[in-house]
């Protein structure tokens, strides 16, 4: 008896489809944080090494971007320089785990004389 195999594979490539989107976009949006931490974490170096240089970032050309945020906090002898940026995440499943938009953050604590 002959049976026709061409309906189950459609049934299981539909039933398989959402899971498999679902997961290339969650690999998406993964990239997409890990890229902007290491951005982030480059940009961190060099405000810490123009600091070091001008002592004051009033008007830093490192930080062009509008949607950074970077703050300064001195104490008596270490210097914290704090930037973060919000990244939206496309995936639903993405925002249901994690808080949408994700903020990543860099830090530098240093001594400065």
């Amino acid at each position: 008896m002959r049976t026709n195999k061409k309906g189950q594979a459609l049934i299981e490539f539909v039933l398989i489809l959402p899971v498999a989107l679902m997961i290339i976009f969650c690999i998406i949006d993964y990239s997409r944080v890990l890229y902007s931490k290491n951005h982030l974490e480059s940009i961190a170096n060099d405000v810490v090494d123009e600091y070091k240089l001008k002592g004051n970032l009033n008007n830093s050309e490192i930080i062009k971007d509008n949607d950074l945020l970077y703050t300064i906090d001195k104490d008596s002898k270490y210097t914290t320089i704090i930037i973060s940026q919000n990244v939206d995440l496309l995936t639903p499943f993405s925002s249901a785990i994690f808080s949408n938009p994700y903020e990543i953050r860099a830090a530098r604590v240093f001594v400065y004389e």
